[in-house]
């Protein structure tokens, strides 16, 4: 097997690991959980040039 063929057989692999993933994920964490994660996280204002921490 070539160097490229093992590459896009990764590739691949890869893309269909991603795509179970979230396909797993849709299904079993309950659309109130999302709507309490978003609830909590604060909206993020960009900083000036001169604001640095």
């Amino acid at each position: 097997m070539t160097a490229r063929a093992r590459l896009a057989t990764f590739l691949a692999a890869l893309v269909a690991l991603f795509g179970v993933s979230y396909a797993v994920a849709g299904a079993v964490v309950p659309d109130d959980v999302v709507d309490r994660w978003q609830e909590r996280v604060e909206p993020v204002e960009p900083m000036s040039e001169g604001e640095h921490d």
